[in-house]
């Protein structure tokens, strides 16, 4: 048995503090930490908090931040504020998300200027959410370098319900650069709609599903974009697309169905076309109850969808 386990064995408190200050090797005061995290004592607060800012190993440093944000309350914010700024990624991570736990607005605002930093990027969207800063979100989705932030902005838009995101999203559909510097998967776009509830994304739906490439010797037809088209296209349409989704599965049985994943993941690309044809089949069902739009088409396009948010 480890020294630390006989200390934890015990209930030492003050033993464990003193380990995760001073132990000889980084694994032991680690593992001091560690049990700090499930002990929950008072006394604990303040030696967490100094060895926070004077312990030189990084993971050691990221257990004793873990340690810290499970007992620190009002004491941890401003060590953690500062910790922000620490060379390990665990650390940083760990401290926003006590402050946005902790709704600290101005701990947020430095959250969010994060945005450049590729390791805390979802961080300072989801601090631009508690800011409901929707233009620093949108100038996000529009212009940063990478996807994945990209992508978190625009959900995290759809979670503010901003109208102005409709005319945004369907711009990304129509790849109109003008609006939309760089590219979105239609998929994903589409099921941002949907979240929305915009009946706007079904024309561009369709024209997805009508592009969809039948592709031989096995492999499967359908993108992922074409399989989110279909899904969300059940959601939003009516049964007048029903002949639309009969088509395509019948173009897809006529090939023949693969049942094996050709890659894995959806974002990835390919989908078994197995389950192609059970989502058209989804689909369909979904479309035939719906036999007509409620509220109607024009009657959202006059009003705005946000009229009918529920």
């Amino acid at each position: 048995m480890t020294d630390v386990a006989l200390l934890i064995k015990k209930g030492d408190v003050d033993g464990l503090i003193d380990t995760m200050r001073h132990g000889t090797e980084s694994q032991i005061r680690k593992e001091a930490a560690k049990a700090l995290e499930t002990i929950k004592d008072d006394r604990m607060i303040e030696p967490l908090i100094q060895a926070l800012k004077e312990e030189k190993d990084d993971d050691v440093r990221w257990s004793v931040a873990i340690a810290l944000s499970s007992i620190g309350g009002d004491r941890a914010v401003e060590p953690f504020r500062q910790a922000l700024k620490d060379k390990s990624n665990g650390v940083r991570r760990n401290a926003a998300s006590f402050l946005l736990w902790r709704s600290d607005k101005d701990a947020t605002e430095r959250i969010a200027g994060l945005i450049a930093d590729k390791e805390m990027a979802s961080y300072a969207v989801e601090a631009l959410v508690k800011l409901s800063d929707v233009d620093r979100l949108i100038q996000i989705m529009k212009n940063h370098g990478d996807g994945n932030v990209r992508d978190k902005a625009m959900f995290a838009l759809v979670r503010l319900r901003d109208p102005r995101l409709v005319e945004i999203l369907i711009s990304a559909l129509k790849n109109d650069i003008s609006v939309i510097p760089h590219r979105f998967p239609p998929g994903r776009v589409a099921f941002a709609l949907e979240q929305l509830g915009d009946k706007g994304a079904i024309p561009y739906l369709v024209e997805i599903i009508k592009k969809a490439k039948i592709i031989p010797d096995g492999v499967d037809p359908i993108t992922s974009n074409v399989y989110s088209a279909v899904s969300v296209l059940g959601d939003l349409g009516n049964s007048s697309y029903v002949p639309l989704l009969e088509n395509l599965k019948q173009k897809i049985l006529d090939r023949g169905i693969v049942k094996e994943y050709v890659n894995t993941g959806i974002a990835a690309g390919w989908i078994s076309t197995n389950d192609t044809i059970s989502m058209i089949n989804i689909s369909i069902e979904k479309l035939k109850k719906n036999t007509a739009l409620q509220p109607g088409e024009e009657e959202i396009k006059k009003k705005g969808w946000w009229q009918f948010w529920k």
